[in-house]
Parts: structure tokens; sequence; C-alpha cells
């Protein structure tokens, strides 16, 4: 019995015609150039609004390529996050606050609503003179901290709490200041696991 004429038999092996190569071979290019523009998206997206004032977008190209600088934590820009924390995080001097966070921040919460505690940062009683800050990442224009907080002696709270809290720096030259992007509560994923019913 001989071989079907599309496929050739050797060695106890079958070979499917070459149009099956070539198929494979173009849906495994599609598939990289699908996952490279996925990738490109993604540090698109994470490093295009880098810098910027209230209201305004990073778009020059010496903006992005200096918030991909590494460098060191702008002891400015740790004194904000400590000052954001006691003041939104806390409740306290929500007027001040105010003016340490960026339009990011601030989206959909007008000036009134903030000043009356209604603003997107979720509430701890911080110990400010007892949180500890670990930097995950530092650029010259924005900066990504972790930091542990503990409860005011006398507060409710049972214990500290972890916050995530991102940084940029907007303005330029004299102008230049660190406001705060980011500030939520973090929990390690699996940590916080729904009752059973």
């Amino acid at each position: 019995m001989s071989a079907k004429p599309e496929e050739i038999s050797q060695a106890g092996r079958t070979e499917k015609p070459i149009a099956d190569r070539r198929r494979r071979a173009w849906m495994l290019g599609a598939g990289v150039a699908l996952l490279t523009l996925g990738i490109l998206a993604l540090v698109g997206a994470f490093f295009g609004n880098t810098a910027g004032g209230e209201g305004e977008r990073s778009s020059g190209a010496a903006q992005v390529a200096a918030a991909r600088t590494a460098a060191p934590v702008d002891p400015e820009a740790r004194r904000v996050a400590a000052r954001f924390l006691s003041t939104a995080v806390s409740r306290t001097h929500l007027d001040e606050a105010w003016e340490l966070a960026n339009a990011e921040m601030r989206s959909g919460v007008t000036r009134a609503q903030w000043l009356r505690g209604e603003l997107p940062v979720a509430p701890f009683p911080v110990d400010s003179t007892k949180s500890k800050f670990a930097v995950d990442e530092s650029y010259t224009n924005k900066v990504f901290l972790t930091v542990f907080v503990t409860p005011k002696p006398g507060s409710d709270s049972p214990g500290g709490a972890v916050y995530k809290v991102t940084l940029v720096k907007s303005g330029a030259g004299a102008d230049a200041r660190w406001l705060v992007s980011y500030c939520q509560p973090y929990a390690p994923p699996g940590m916080f696991v729904p009752p059973a019913s």
C-alpha cells in the first residue's frame, strides 16, 4: 500500500506537507509579534505618564528617558509621602493633603468633597513617627514606595497596615515638586480570603 500523495513516510515518521509547516511558522511569527506589541504597550503605559504638572502629560522623549533612569530617592519625595500619609490617610489637615496630591490622585473628586474626607484614599490612623519606608523603584521623576504604618496610640486599630505610594515629580526647574499620584493599602495575594459560606 503506498503513502497518500500529501504525506511522505521516512523511517516510520510521517511528515506533514510543506503548507502545514508554513502555516505553523506563520502562526508562531504572528504570536511572537502580538507578544512583542503587548510588552511594548505595557512598557508605554507604565512609563508614559511619568512627569507633568496638574492636567498636563509628559510627552517629551527627554522626560520619558529621565523617568527611566534609576536614581536614589530624593529626600523631598520621602518627606512628601510621609506628610501625605499623616494628612490624607489620617484624615487630618485635608487642605494640605490636597496640595500634596497630583491631578491623577484628585481625579473624580472636587476640592469640597476632598475636604469633607471623601477622597480616594483608604483611611488609617497613622502614627507618622513610626512609619517605615521601603523603596520599590526610584527614578529621577517617579518613585514607588511600600510604607508600613502603625496606628496612633489610643486608636481602635488592632495593628499596622502597608500602603503602596507612588510619587511623580511635577513641573521643571525651581518649580519642580513631588506630588502623590497613588496611595492605597496593600495586601499580598491570598492574604485576605472571603469566609466560606
